[in-house]
């Protein structure tokens, strides 16, 4: 999960940031922040039965060794992470949804189909840098 929210972060600090306009936070950073608490705690609960396990085991007496809890507290963890996750992918698809319905009105352009031109938002700028740097604002 580190990993993950390691390479996220690696590919929002690509995208293109306006100065002049009020900083928002991207997707991917979002995500990230998600994951990197849950990938935390899950290497915490690591060493916790690491530590646990040694002692049980230098003790010498019969005791059991292996931990009934924690693997099904650290799978809800992980869902949990996920779920979180895909809801902030779902938000950002409703709002680009949203955004491209509400910028598709009719127009006087030469492909006789309403809306912009290929490649070019209705306001002028381009669509690809547009997409690249799809944000939610704070």
């Amino acid at each position: 999960m580190a990993s993950v929210a390691v390479l996220l972060l690696g590919y929002s600090a690509m995208a293109y940031v306006n100065p002049l306009k009020r900083p928002v936070l991207h997707v991917a950073e979002l995500i990230s922040l998600l994951l990197l608490p849950c990938s935390c705690v899950v290497a915490g609960y690591a060493i916790r039965v690491y530590v646990w396990r040694s002692n049980r085991l230098q003790s010498m007496r019969y005791r059991r060794v292996d931990d009934q809890v924690g693997p099904i507290l650290m799978t809800g963890v992980f869902v949990v992470a996920m779920l979180a996750a895909l809801l902030v992918n779902v938000a950002d698809l409703v709002l680009l949804l949203k955004w491209q319905a509400k910028h598709a009105g009719g127009g006087d352009d030469d492909d006789a189909g309403g809306g912009t031109e290929p490649g070019e938002n209705a306001d002028g700028g381009d669509a690809a840098a547009a997409a690249a740097g799809r944000l939610i604002s704070l």
